[in-house]
């Protein structure tokens, strides 16, 4: 027994007020002298009694009453089972797995759940309310009492390609059950058991819970992961690791095809032990610059088929023309050989190295980026050159040595990047100091957050020159607090020291690092990388866009409008509800191209332990899905109505004993 409103318990407390009347009301007796008793009338000994026990029986009604008007107000419920007696009002949530395991054995698996869900709201009626929602938030229905709705609505969900959220299902059927005002309150989830959906509901608290297993053991293999390289050179190929993970109680050989732009490039084989997965190393060949897409498939088909196909994309740019000028030729082969190590290696870089005076007779201005490497200074005619190709929009990259002239630089080529530099300061050996800290959500450093491909930190530089600049500008600083690396959005990217102050040629970053800032001095897209289904999309580029379309894989337009972040058009697309290609238009231009696809967890389809489920619910929660019974047994009345009817039951009673003297 429990009450709705046990507050209203304290008011029990007034039914003390009868009985304090009754108290103070009491006829008190005195005493009087008479000369004789021979006087008084003998005393109806049957009436004194009757009228004791009208007192008595007046003074519990009463108090009865008292008690019985904030009973009621505190709205008493008794719980109690009993298989034959017809189910008070109940408020009914359905919580539907509609995660991409559900679609298993060519989605007999849901199709099973669908029809239990059925067979439950066959049991309610119009005094119930039916709340329907689906584990991926994608479905809701409710509350309604017409089962007809709520049947229609089962029969027409569809599995998603998101995760079962399930604790977030769970708190969002408490909430709706929450504010119903049924007595009766139960939750029914519908699920195949996949574990991995559990692992979220530690200590979870949910009353009066039914789970419904419709799940069956499968043995599964899926493609996990596809990982592409990023930067490429049209007619060489990309090498790409393909993850393939054998989730079956028994070895498997699996055979994987490489689809790109619609065809078959490439098939390869591989052996998979029972509970392992093996990275393949696939070179996919490449024709032609921009932006391409496909996809990797399992070549036989299994009974969870989610996960049998991966896509992904791949950006080859056209040839980026870079312009290396340096007083120091060995110096400037550093940045040459890190471009592009020998004529036939495949890197989207073409760099030409040459002195201050050759710059005159080149068209400096077809070239994408133009790099000062520590050069002294520049005549008039150079000046004038350079001036023109920052005039055009173009970008260049100072490393600034021991050799540059700090005041010609600040008049005629640093007031371009709105900073200032003061004169080289050479650090006593052994001293040195190091980038010990850089905005890691620039397009830059974004891809050596993970230090796969090298520490910057690990570089030592033996000389700097201090740059003042405005807030916002510098990128990376030295371990001393100083400016290592700044940024104009305009002009470009300009160190405070070179390559040939410090040993970060030696280093394993250096490649990577030259490569990245290059290639977004360049103005090209970095490779757009992909999300997963349900999860938030987003791009960076340094082109000014008023409006993106995003076309989905059914063909969708969905209007984007791009925000401007520090100098950055920042593009973000939530609607990734399936997987696929997205692509990205300005202008009716493609701009780029990423992937979506399934949570890889999915293909791990190891179903919960009854045991391992009575830790997280508790062993009444769980039944098999061969019972029909909804789980009604339980009984919630509410008492009040009782309560009230005994009340006026009193009250005439109290009138009735009250006339009769």
């Amino acid at each position: 027994m429990g009450f709705l409103n046990p507050l209203w318990l304290v008011g029990m407390s007034s039914a003390a007020i009868p009985l304090i009347i009754h108290l103070i009301g009491r006829r008190r007796e005195s005493r009087v002298d008479f000369s004789s008793l021979r006087l008084l009338r003998e005393v109806d000994r049957r009436r004194s009694l009757w009228v004791r026990l009208r007192r008595l029986l007046l003074l519990i009604i009463r108090m009865a009453i008292c008690a019985g008007v904030f009973l009621a107000l505190a709205r008493p419920v008794v719980n109690f089972t009993f298989g034959g007696l017809a189910h008070a009002p109940t408020a009914a949530c359905l919580v539907i797995d509609d995660s991409p395991s559900m679609e298993a054995d060519g989605g007999q698996t849901f199709r099973e759940a669908k029809g239990h869900a059925l067979e439950i709201v066959e049991h309610f009626d119009e005094r119930d309310e039916l709340f329907v929602l689906t584990t991926s938030g994608g479905a809701e229905v409710g509350p309604s009492n017409e089962r007809s709705v709520v049947e229609d609505f089962i029969s027409n969900l569809e599995t998603s390609w998101r995760v079962a959220h399930l604790a977030v299902s769970l708190d969002r059927a408490k909430s709706l059950l929450g504010a119903s005002t049924k007595i009766n309150k139960v939750i029914y989830l519908i699920s195949d058991l996949q574990a991995i959906n559990f692992e979220e509901l530690e200590n979870v608290e949910v009353e009066n819970l039914t789970v419904v297993d419709v799940g069956k053991e499968l043995e599964n293999v899926g493609v996990t992961n596809v990982g592409t390289g990023e930067l490429l050179s049209p007619k060489g190929s990309s090498r790409t690791n393909v993850t393939v993970a054998n989730f079956s109680s028994r070895d498997v050989k699996a055979r994987i095809g490489v689809w790109l732009e619609g065809e078959k490039t490439r098939v390869a084989e591989a052996d998979l032990s029972h509970g392992s997965d093996l990275i393949l190393e696939v070179d996919i060949p490449i024709e032609d610059a921009g932006y391409h897409s496909g996809y990797v498939q399992l070549m036989e088909d299994d009974r969870l088929m989610a996960d049998n196909v991966r896509y992904f994309t791949l950006q080859v740019p056209g040839e980026i023309p870079v312009l290396v000028i340096s007083e120091d030729e060995t110096e400037g082969m550093y940045l040459v050989k890190a471009l592009r190590p020998k004529p036939d290696v495949g890197t989207p870089f073409a760099p030409e190295l040459i002195s201050p005076k050759e710059i005159l007779r080149k068209d400096v201005l077809s070239y994408d980026v133009v790099v000062l490497n520590d050069v002294d200074k520049l005549d008039f005619g150079e000046l004038k050159i350079l001036q023109k190709y920052f005039e055009d929009g173009g970008r260049a990259c100072l490393f600034l040595g021991e050799r540059i002239d700090a005041n010609f630089y600040n008049m005629a080529i640093i007031s371009e990047f709105q900073a200032h530099v003061d004169t080289f300061v050479r650090l006593p050996q052994p001293s040195f100091v190091s980038v010990s800290r850089v905005e890691s959500t620039h397009p830059i450093f974004s891809a050596f957050r993970e230090k796969k491909f090298g520490d910057l930190s690990l570089s030592r530089f033996y000389g700097y020159h201090p740059v003042e600049t405005l807030p916002g500008q510098t990128i990376a600083w030295f371990s001393n607090g100083k400016p290592a690396i700044v940024e104009s959005p305009e002009r470009g990217i300009l160190f405070a020291s070179s390559p040939g102050q410090s040993d970060i040629v030696k280093k394993a970053i250096f490649v990577p690092l030259i490569h990245k800032l290059f290639y977004y001095l360049a103005k090209k897209q970095e490779v757009l990388q992909g999300v997963l289904v349900g999860e938030r999309f987003k791009m960076e580029t340094p082109e000014a866009l008023r409006s993106v379309v995003c076309v989905t894989p059914q063909e969708e337009e969905v209007q984007i409008i791009p925000k401007v972040l520090g100098g950055q058009t920042v593009i973000a697309f939530s609607e990734t509800d399936e997987p696929g290609i997205y692509r990205l238009e300005a202008d009716g231009n493609s701009i780029g191209l990423f992937a979506v696809n399934i949570d890889p967890r999915e293909s791990e389809t190891r179903k919960l332990a009854p045991e391992e489920l009575s830790e997280v619910f508790g062993s009444h929660a769980l039944r098999g899905a061969d019972n029909r019974d909804p789980g009604l047994g339980l009984h919630t009345f509410e008492l009040t109505k009782s309560i009230l009817w005994v009340i006026l039951g009193l009250v005439l009673v109290e009138l009735l004993v009250e006339r009769r003297r």
